[in-house]
């Protein structure tokens, strides 16, 4: 049996795959988006930074912000053979940041479950807001998620706890 390829998403990218892959992010305000078609076997993943450009930018296609990022995620997915209606949906991240508070990942939260909604995906699972940052495995062979709580008073990753609290590849960089 062959091991899954491993990928690390940096914040303001995206990930699609048809293939057996384990993907690893670092949350703490930011959140990711794990969407899979276990129908026709496409999975995704996004991290993105700040809910929206609020900017004097006219247009953004940069994956640092949620509503681009998000779409962007959905509408590869659509190419590379998901369908809609069989997309299902977790949503990972959003804690409390040290310097900015709460607003910034309840935000995050908040643009994804919109977007989700508006476009009639399900979402499966939720591990979101508190004040603990979280590393995010996504497994596309199962469409199972790991995520460890990080201490952030400390920065060592020997500081990294297990706890799933709720049970053709294209690598996009929008930035």
């Amino acid at each position: 049996m062959d091991a899954a390829k491993k990928y690390f998403l940096n914040p303001g990218y995206i990930f699609i795959t048809k293939e057996d892959y384990e993907i690893e992010t670092i949350l703490g305000s930011c959140v990711s988006l794990c969407l899979f078609d276990n129908i026709h076997k496409v999975y995704g993943m996004n991290h993105y930074v700040i809910f929206a450009n609020t900017g004097n930018m006219e247009k953004s296609h940069s994956g640092r912000y949620g509503k681009d990022s998000i779409k962007h995620l959905i509408s590869e997915m659509l190419l590379m053979g998901a369908e809609l209606k069989n997309i299902k949906a977790y949503i990972v991240g959003g804690a409390g940041h040290p310097v900015l508070g709460e607003a910034v990942g309840n935000d995050n939260i908040k643009i994804a479950k919109d977007m989700l909604a508006k476009a009639k995906i399900e979402i499966i699972k939720e591990d979101t807001g508190g004040n603990l940052g979280r590393k995010l495995l996504f497994l596309t062979k199962n469409a199972e998620i790991k995520v460890y709580y990080i201490n952030s008073e400390k920065t060592s990753f020997d500081n990294i706890k297990d706890g799933d609290k709720n049970g053709k590849n294209k690598g996009i960089n929008y930035r």
